[in-house]
């Protein structure tokens, strides 16, 4: 997980998928595409944004789930990423 700031954001659009709101959780695979994983319990407008944890847990369940599913090979990558 990773925590920024507004000034330390990433610009790219791919990071806000449904608007530059904060706080927003986004749940990314090894190579950083963003998953579809958003909180079905919360505010349609704010897929992202999260108001508890009750919220959190399944969204993190289904990007465990989702991350199991990926290729060998993109594991295998972003494992050699890290090694850098």
């Amino acid at each position: 997980m990773t925590n920024v700031g507004d000034d330390d954001e990433p610009r790219d659009s791919k990071f806000a998928p449904d608007g530059g709101y904060i706080p927003r959780i986004l749940f990314l695979t090894p190579s950083g595409e963003v998953m579809d994983v958003t909180n079905t319990q919360g505010n349609p407008r704010y897929k992202y944004y999260y108001s508890s944890a009750e919220q959190i847990v399944p969204a993190m369940e289904k990007a465990l789930q989702m991350a199991q599913t990926l290729p060998p090979a993109t594991a295998a990558a972003a494992a050699s990423e890290q090694d850098l």
